[in-house]
C-alpha cells in the first residue's frame, strides 16, 4: 500500500504540474478582453463636424488655449474678439481639467433642420457623456458652446 501511494502521489504531482505549465505558457482557455467595435476614421479637420471636434480635443490637449478660441465662434457666426475670448477662457479651463488625460470617442453627429449647424455627442473614455453644438460657416466648423 505504501507503494501504491506514493505512486498516486507521484502521478498527480507530474500531472499537476503539467496543468501549470500549460496555464503558465500562455494557452488561453478564458478570453478577458472586450469584444472587437468598429471605429470610423474621421479626419482631424474644420471640413466636417467630428472632425472640428476631434481638433478642439487635440488643441486642447496640448494646452493651446488660443487655437481652442480660435475654433470657436458665436452664434451669430462672427469671431470672438479679445474681450469675448477672455471671457471664454475660463470656461475653456474648465473643460481642459475635465478633459485631462481622457480620450475623446465620438458616438454620432445629430444635424438640425439647418445643414449647417449640429450636435456632436461624443464621450471622455466611454464613460462621461458630453455635446457640442458646432456650426459651419464658410466651409468650415466651428465649436459654439459644449455641455
Amino acid at each position: 500500500m505504501n507503494r501504491l501511494e506514493k505512486l498516486y502521489k507521484y502521478t498527480f504531482l507530474i500531472i499537476f504540474s503539467i496543468t501549470i505549465s500549460i496555464f503558465v505558457s500562455g494557452c488561453e482557455l478564458i478570453v478577458l478582453r472586450q469584444p472587437y467595435t468598429v471605429i470610423t476614421l474621421t479626419d482631424i479637420d474644420q471640413m466636417t463636424p467630428s472632425g472640428v471636434v476631434l481638433l478642439f480635443k487635440r488643441e486642447l490637449d496640448s494646452l493651446n488655449t488660443t487655437a481652442v478660441l480660435s475654433l470657436m465662434t458665436n452664434e451669430n457666426l462672427k469671431q470672438f474678439n479679445g474681450a469675448e475670448k477672455f471671457s471664454h477662457l475660463s470656461s475653456v479651463q474648465r473643460l481642459l481639467y475635465r478633459s485631462k488625460g481622457k480620450n475623446l470617442f465620438i458616438k454620432n453627429v445629430q444635424f438640425s433642420n439647418n445643414p449647417t449647424s449640429a450636435i456632436v455627442k461624443a464621450t471622455f473614455n466611454y464613460i462621461e457623456p458630453i455635446e457640442f453644438s458646432v456650426i459651419q460657416r464658410n466651409e468650415r466648423w466651428f465649436v459654439t458652446s459644449w455641455n
